[in-house]
Order: structure tokens, then sequence, then C-alpha cells
């Protein structure tokens, strides 16, 4: 929040950069724990919170509606990894993360955010986290080249 309120509200692109990066080391670390080491429960629960996206997306498609889901289904598989800093990391830039996840709901969509959620889960049902973070940063690398 202090970053925003010192911007005027607006993040610079090396800060858009650095807040990647770092969820980029958070949640690619959570995949790859989690694709060694998710039990049945994991997998349906996150499974469970993908559909439960899908109707939000479906009956309100509104961009904050689908930012919010879209981060719950994130930070879920940072707290299902088993590290307990993972989670408490990615909450400490909720607030200036809020904002990237509404630009990335207006990027890519409600379809295309469905479909990577997908790729990701079958990534770790085969117990290919490696896989599932290289996925994540190819997206991310893929919205830094294009960013508004």
């Amino acid at each position: 929040n202090a970053i925003l309120r010192y911007n005027g509200g607006k993040l610079e692109r090396q800060m858009v950069v650095s807040i990647i990066e770092l969820r980029s080391a958070v949640e690619g670390g959570a995949l790859i724990r989690l694709g060694r080491r998710h039990t049945k429960e994991d997998l349906e629960e996150l499974r469970a919170m993908h559909e439960s996206y899908s109707e939000i997306a479906k009956h309100n498609p509104d961009v904050k509606t689908i930012s919010d889901a879209l981060a719950r289904f994130h930070y879920r598989i940072c707290t299902l990894s088993g590290n307990q800093l993972f989670p408490l990391i990615m909450n400490a830039f909720r607030g200036v993360g809020s904002v990237l996840w509404e630009d990335s709901a207006r990027f890519w969509g409600a379809d295309a955010l469905l479909e990577q959620g997908r790729r990701i889960l079958d990534f770790l049902e085969e117990g290919k986290g490696e896989a599932a973070a290289d996925y994540l940063n190819s997206l991310f690398d893929h919205y830094l080249e294009n960013m508004p």
C-alpha cells in the first residue's frame, strides 16, 4: 500500500517487473513443492476452486470478481505447498498485488485464465511441478512483453 501511495496509485514498470519476479520465485517454488508432495485432497480442493472460478466467470465476469477468485486460487497453491512463508509473502503484497491481479484479468480475460488454471492443475496432477512453474513463468514473460 505504501508503494501505491508513493506512486499516486500507479505502478512503474520496474516495480511491476520486481513484483512479478517475486511472485515467480514464491509461487514457482510452491508449484515445485506441490508437484512433488500434493495429496489427492489438495488437488480436489484446487479443482473445486477452479470450478467455482469458472462459475463466477460465467455469471459475474467483472474484473474485480475474476481477479479476486484468481488470487484466492494462486494463494491457495502457496498454502498447500507446505512452505509456511510462501503464503505470508504473497499476503504481504496483497494490496499492491490486487492492482496486478486486476490488470491480469483485463489482459488475459476469463477464458484464457481458466485455461491457464487447467494447465497448471494438469501439471500438478502429473507430478510435474517444475513444468507448472516453467509454464507460469512463460505467462509472466508474455505479460511483461505485452503489458499495457
